[in-house]
């Protein structure tokens, strides 16, 4: 499911934006933010496209606004036709851009989709790699250069995979305590903090991606992208919905 939604949207965002006269190499950045993980896509993809600022500016604007509707509006579609939570939970995390707008989206739904949409898209930002492998070997014929193939898996992967390991085995610290004038000792448990901590940094995570959007410039240069940014996103989502109603 993850792959082929993926590689159709990237084409999707490619084949649209030249038949509507946008640039190859925003297409290219628009497609890798539509199918990996948004703005970090963008990022690493546009050295191995030589993109432009204009170009970068305008496909993280675009993929930023969309990922952002679909946060909103996938669970409001997911309910309309009777998703349960383990069919969204994979939808949104294989649909929806950036991994702090499928955690939204994801919980906004119940925790079970939450956590599966949270796997299903952290599976998905590790294929960021073997993608950009490709987008190099399309763009210039050849691999990577001299970059280590672990430097392109974005560092919150390996963080995520490192605390998920920690957890499984048990392994989360807790720290006893024992505060002042008290006879016993009481232990405070690591991992709840954490979770709570994490939710005050989606927060303001996702304040961040909404400061990100520029609507005066996507309104002013941005029709042919925002465009193929829609065209591959109704894409992605209607391919990842066929295929988990044919699979799952």
């Amino acid at each position: 499911v993850i792959a082929a939604g993926m590689a159709l949207s990237a084409a999707a965002a490619v084949w649209f934006g030249r038949a509507i006269g946008l640039g190859r190499r925003a297409g290219l950045l628009i497609g890798a933010g539509t199918a990996v993980c948004g703005t970090s896509a963008i990022v690493a993809a546009a050295p191995l496209v030589d993109a432009e600022d204009e170009d970068i500016t305008l496909s993280v604007g675009t993929v930023s606004l969309l990922g952002l509707i679909l946060m909103f509006a996938l669970p409001a579609i997911a309910a309309l036709i009777g998703l349960d939570q383990r069919a969204f939970g994979i939808w949104a995390g294989s649909s929806i851009h950036a991994v702090p707008q499928v955690v939204a989206a994801g919980f906004t739904y119940g925790p079970e989709a939450g956590a599966l949409a949270t796997l299903v898209k952290l599976a998905r930002v590790a294929l960021l790699a073997p993608f950009l492998l490709c987008l190099t070997f399309l763009t210039r014929g050849a691999g990577t250069g001299n970059i280590p193939v672990f430097r392109l898996i974005p560092p919150f992967v390996w963080g995520f995979l490192a605390l998920a390991v920690i957890n499984t085995l048990g392994l989360m610290p807790a720290l006893v305590v024992q505060p002042l004038g008290w006879d016993h000792t009481a232990t405070v448990r690591l991992g709840p903090w954490l979770v709570e901590a994490g939710n005050w940094l989606l927060t303001l995570a996702m304040a961040a991606i909404g400061l990100e959007v520029n609507l005066r410039l996507l309104i002013r240069v941005g029709a042919k992208g925002l465009a193929a940014g829609v065209a591959a996103m109704i894409v992605l989502c209607a391919a990842s919905l066929l295929l988990i109603r044919a699979l799952v």
